[in-house]
């Protein structure tokens, strides 16, 4: 039986809102509107059957991701096993859309990324840059024309967006206890220009849910002994920590 999560308590009412004509935003739904569209054929489907069929398709993406950056099957696997990315999957989350995000064509991607900022603020960034210093202007019509239909039928998405921050503060285990230290880290990420800046974004908020901090992950899936090192070592804390609780 998988745990209500994520899809059963923000993702799929917001759906549903949208489909009968409602404000998506009515709930605890907090990110871009665009979103919801991807999302549509899980969530017209019975409830477990969607959920399911949801689960399958955030691995596959996973797995697809994974293939792109060049992960063995092993760190794949171990990727897949941590604790992170099983509160992303396990929780019906939308990690696996902002993966995907990395991995595609520019313009796709910045729809994909931006669709959960707090998991990938820094690679809009360095796309945004890239295409100002190339002036390639094409991959931004894509996601600014969304953004723009996005204002014009949900107003105050933004706002709603920006509240995020204070409403989940209350939840101990999606406030980043690293915070600001783990500044230091995008700011030398960003002066070193490493490779896996663009994973990083995690690190700059103060308050994000757990599973977003599968993006990061992907930073090391390449390094498959890194991989499975760090993902022993998250169980191995968890279990302690729940045992001393």
């Amino acid at each position: 039986m998988l745990p209500v999560g994520d899809w059963e308590g923000v993702f799929r009412p917001a759906v549903l809102a949208l489909l009968n004509g409602q404000d998506p935003y009515q709930s605890v739904f907090y990110n871009p509107p665009w979103l919801l569209a991807p999302l549509i054929p899980f969530a017209v489907l019975p409830s477990f059957m969607g959920r399911i069929l949801l689960l399958i398709v955030s691995l596959s993406a996973f797995a697809f991701v994974g293939w792109k950056l060049k992960a063995t099957p092993i760190g794949m696997a171990a990727f897949i096993l941590s604790p992170l990315a099983y509160f992303s999957l396990a929780g019906g989350n939308v990690e696996w859309l902002v993966a995907l995000g990395f991995v595609t064509s520019p313009a796709i991607g910045l729809v994909l990324l931006a669709s959960k900022p707090q998991a990938s603020v820094l690679a809009i960034i360095l796309i945004a840059y890239a295409c100002y210093r190339e002036r390639q202007w094409k991959p931004l019509v894509l996601p600014v024309a969304i953004l723009i239909l996005s204002l014009i039928f949900y107003g105050d998405w933004l706002e709603h967006a920006l509240s995020y921050s204070s409403a989940y503060a209350s939840e101990p285990l999606n406030v980043s206890h690293l915070f600001p230290y783990s500044l230091v880290l995008v700011a030398a990420s960003i002066v070193f220009r490493w490779r896996s800046m663009r994973f990083l974004s995690a690190f700059a908020f103060p308050v994000t849910t757990v599973g977003v901090w599968s993006i990061p992950l992907l930073a090391l899936i390449r390094h498959t002994r890194w991989m499975v090192v760090l993902t022993l070592t998250m169980w191995v804390v968890m279990f302690i920590f729940a045992a001393t609780r």
